[in-house]
Formats: structure tokens, C-alpha cells, sequence
């Protein structure tokens, strides 16, 4: 196949993942699939595809439609992985209940976000997203309690701080990721619901303050609310160039709900405008989610939003895997660029130069004492490993 034809193919895969990356198929998304199901000429890559754009189970239910034309061991394939995922989908939901039952018991206040949460909020079904996680905010100064008790639980931290470097992931990033017994079952704990290098989520205690519940078994998991659940999903998105198309579908779900309507978020959430109207304008081309008239004008107000979310598509359809310092520096030039304003900007590029993380601090090991020259280990780690591609990604403007 040569490289036209590789690329029309890809194109039209990807574009037939996008018509199943949602919870019901309305005319226009039957006929894109439809269509995108004629362009192809091999089924053998869409297994693949479907696990890594979270799409095993709203993709098999869809193109259970057009069974007769996929392969039938490839249709077995999609079947199993939905199978799989779906059950491990409602495992980690019972896991989560669990977890903070036991956490409430302990007196020890929690929200649950992403995860099986989002998949409620989306889809109105905890089984309809796969994920891999449980994510869970508590109060910082609760951290240290909170861990203690998942270790009663089973579960082992990643990561072993000293004092000084404890204080300071919890200020800034806040993710303590705890591994079960087998090693594959994940728990995040966070003291933030986003790291403070991406600017745009409201102050913690805001998010507590606005908190609802999602119902699971025979009561109600406190959790972020359906607003900050959007927000969070903006940002998130935005920080790994939309790689995941149910990433998508889950905005275009929590827009719906909301009739496209996202300028009440940004008025209380202004710094996170542009992350907003890109994973509007993103979900709006990708998956037809309606927009407000002021919404789309403001999408269509920002030259930048519209050029992020071509090369967020160019990036989806290349195939390129997001793993390894090329990718990572790509990463960190397309967030610059969500940045809208000079202060943003530089906000973005010293946080991120100048903030140690535990990758430093694992880096060069200096006593506690020394904890400040972290910020000069930073940017010469950081130079070493990324400096040329980042600065050669930078655009000259926008």
C-alpha cells in the first residue's frame, strides 16, 4: 500500500472510531460509519485501535451493526475485548465503593473522579468506558491517613518521599499512585485534581464545595460535580493532545447534557478558556456535538483553538504512539500553546522549567538541607532530555 493509500486508510479507520465513540448512533453517525466501513480494505488494526482509543465497548456495540462485514475472527477479537473490558469496568466500580467505605469509615473525606464516575456521568453506565484507574481526591492534609488505610487495603505506594519533597509534590502535583498485591490494580490518590503546572482548575476546597454524588450499589459515592467533571476532562484532554478518541466522546456526551453550553464554566474558570473551546471544537468536528451559538463563537473567535485541534487530528490519524522524550516534548509545545496570553505563557514555561518533580529528585539525590537547588537540577535535567525538540516545536506565533 503506498503512502497515499496508507493514510486514506487510516483516515477512514479512524474516522469509523469516531462514529461508534458514543453512547447511542443517531442518522448522521450510522452513515459515517457506514461510509467509513466502505473505504476499508482491512479490519486488521481495529482491535488494536478500539483498546487503545478506550472505545473495546461502546465500539463493539456499534459495529455490531455491520458484523457481517468485518472479519469473523477479527469480529471474535472485538467481542472478547469488550467482554473483558466491561467486566473489569464494573469490578473496579464494586472496588471503588470499597474503597471509600473504607475511607468514610475511617472518618477520612473523599471524591471520586474520572474512572467509573466519568462513565456514569457520560453514559449513564458504569460498564460503558474501560479504564484502568481509580481516582480519588482527599483533603492534602488527609494524604498521609489516606495512604496508611489503602495499605490496609492492599495497596503498596509507588512512590517514598522524604519530608521536604513530600510537601512540595503535595502543593503542586498531589498523585500518589498506590499498587495492589498483583501490581497491574491502580490506585491514584490526589491532593489535586489537576497538577499546578496546567493551570485552570478551581481552588480544592471550591471543588469540594461543589461536590455531588453518582449512585453506586445501595448508596451515593461523593464525586466531583458534572461542571468541574467537564473542566477536569478539558484539561486533562488538552494535556495529552486529545491521543484518546473517548476522551472525546465523553466531552461530546457532557456537552450535550449541558445543550454545548460552556461559557458559565469559563466565566468561573477563565484560565482554562482556551483547553475549553478546544475540547469543544474537537468534540464538535470529531463527533458532531452541538454547540451553543456563543460557544462557537467563541470556538470560531480563536484562530489558535482551531489550529490545535487540526494538529490534534493530524497527530490521532498519523498512528504515532505518545510515549518517549520526542512525545513528551511535543506534549509540553502543544500545551504552551492552549496558554492564551503572555503571563499564561510564561506562567506554563516556568512552572514547568523551574518546579521539581519526583523525576529530579530521583535524578541527583542531594541532602534535604539542599532541597532548593532542585530548581536548578530541573532545567539542566530537563535540557539534557528535551531541550532541542521542545524549543524546535515552539511556534513563532499563536
Amino acid at each position: 500500500m503506498g503512502a497515499d493509500a496508507n493514510t486514506r486508510e487510516l483516515a477512514a479507520v479512524h474516522r469509523m472510531l469516531c462514529a461508534v465513540a458514543r453512547s447511542t448512533m443517531d442518522a448522521a453517525a450510522v452513515k459515517q460509519l457506514d461510509d467509513a466501513v466502505a473505504e476499508l480494505t482491512s479490519w486488521d488494526a481495529v482491535p488494536a485501535l478500539l483498546v487503545r482509543h478506550g472505545l473495546t465497548i461502546l465500539g463493539a456495540r456499534h459495529l455490531s451493526a455491520v458484523r457481517d462485514r468485518i472479519p469473523f475472527g477479527t469480529w471474535m477479537t472485538i467481542e472478547q475485548q469488550a467482554r473483558e473490558a466491561h467486566a473489569l469496568a464494573l469490578a473496579k466500580a464494586n472496588e471503588l465503593r470499597r474503597i471509600v467505605d473504607a475511607l468514610e469509615a475511617r472518618g477520612l473525606a473523599v471524591l471520586a473522579f474520572k474512572g467509573p464516575v466519568l462513565a456514569w456521568r457520560a453514559y449513564g453506565d458504569f460498564g460503558a468506558r474501560p479504564f484502568m484507574d481509580l481516582d480519588l481526591l482527599v483533603h492534602p492534609h488527609d494524604i498521609a491517613s489516606a495512604l496508611l488505610m489503602l495499605g490496609t487495603l492492599g495497596y503498596t505506594p509507588v512512590y517514598r518521599f522524604r519530608d521536604r519533597e513530600d510537601a512540595w509534590f503535595r502543593r503542586v502535583d498531589g498523585d500518589y499512585p498506590l499498587l495492589d498485591a498483583t501490581g497491574t490494580g491502580l490506585v491514584e490518590l490526589h491532593a489535586r485534581a489537576m497538577s499546578l503546572r496546567f493551570a485552570g482548575m478551581p481552588p480544592v476546597d471550591v471543588l469540594w464545595q461543589r461536590r455531588d454524588g453518582v449512585p453506586l450499589g445501595n448508596r451515593s459515592i461523593p464525586a466531583l460535580c458534572a461542571d468541574d467533571a467537564l473542566l477536569l476532562q478539558a484539561l486533562h484532554g488538552a494535556k495529552h493532545r486529545w491521543e484518546r478518541i473517548e476522551w472525546v466522546a465523553s466531552v461530546a456526551a457532557l456537552l450535550r447534557q449541558r445543550g454545548g453550553d460552556v461559557m458559565p464554566l469559563i466565566r468561573v474558570a477563565p484560565a482554562a478558556q482556551r483547553a475549553l473551546l478546544l475540547a469543544c471544537a474537537v468534540a464538535a468536528s470529531w463527533l458532531d456535538a452541538p454547540l451553543s451559538s456563543e460557544t462557537r463563537m467563541h470556538c470560531d473567535g480563536d484562530p489558535v483553538v482551531g489550529r490545535l485541534a487540526a494538529a490534534a487530528w493530524q497527530h490521532l490519524v498519523t498512528g504515532a504512539v505518545d510515549e518517549g522524550p520526542h512525545a513528551t516534548a511535543a506534549k509540553i509545545a502543544f500545551n504552551f500553546r492552549v496558554q492564551r496570553g503572555v503571563v499564561a505563557r510564561a506562567r506554563f514555561i516556568y512552572r514547568w522549567t523551574f518546579w521539581p518533580s519526583p523525576e529530579d529528585w530521583e535524578f541527583v539525590r542531594l541532602p534535604e538541607r539542599f532541597f532548593f537547588a532542585y530548581r536548578a537540577v530541573r532545567p539542566l535535567r530537563l535540557l539534557a532530555r528535551y531541550g532541542r525538540r521542545i524549543t524546535g516545536m515552539m511556534p513563532s506565533h499563536a
